[in-house]
């Protein structure tokens, strides 16, 4: 039989606590590379109530993207919510009429194992929504510095999104490819910032 994907391996990609990180920069890497924010709120109450409270507080505090689009004459702001705020309108993208929606509820209050079984797929949900941010760095230690020092435009808009940091997460790779400086992180970092549209990045590249 083939594997299942394991929580355990998922956790490991959300990368290391920004709390963590903040506290033990001499851990950080001085390397070039590419680096990913993540917002990964905890399960660790399965109650009913807990559950409930969890996922509004994920669909409450995930920022929404903003773009600009402008021409010779106008300019527009579009605005990207990625989920409702209210979860007794709509479930993680599942709207409350939904015969899934309330079929999904009827589970969750009827049985710890399927509140259990809905928080590890919730991980998944966090590994597969959009990242907070991605950025590259030719140097990782010094530029994530730079971030918690609140010294970058990134971390002006995280701080005011008012995003509790205690369940930001950071995760990076490092780029032993390039042969001129970051060259190859810089074309990886378009490439994910354009495929996953990360709420905070401000302008791709």
């Amino acid at each position: 039989m083939f594997n299942s994907l394991d929580i355990n391996l998922i956790r490991k990609v959300r990368g290391n606590q920004y709390k963590a990180i903040a506290a033990n920069r001499s851990m950080l890497p001085e390397m070039s590379g590419v680096y990913i924010w993540r917002y990964w709120p905890s399960l660790s109450d399965t109650s009913y109530e807990g559950m409930m409270k969890a996922i509004q507080a994920y669909q409450e505090n995930f920022p929404a993207s903003i773009e600009k689009v402008s021409g010779k004459w106008t300019a527009v702001e579009l605005q990207r919510n990625y989920y409702h705020s209210d979860i007794n309108t709509e479930f993680l993208g599942i709207p409350a009429s939904s015969v899934k929606y309330s079929a999904l509820l009827d589970s969750l209050r009827e049985s710890a194992e399927a509140r259990k079984a809905l928080a590890h797929a919730l991980e998944m949900i966090f590994l597969s929504a959009p990242p907070l941010y991605v950025g590259k760095a030719e140097n990782i230690s010094v530029r994530l510095g730079e971030h918690i020092d609140k010294k970058t435009g990134f971390s002006k808009r995280l701080e005011a999104s008012g995003m509790n940091m205690k369940y930001v997460y950071i995760s990076y790779f490092l780029d032993d490819v390039s042969c001129d400086g970051n060259s190859f992180s810089s074309t990886l970092e378009e490439i994910l910032q354009r495929v996953s549209f990360p709420p905070l990045v401000k302008r791709f590249g």
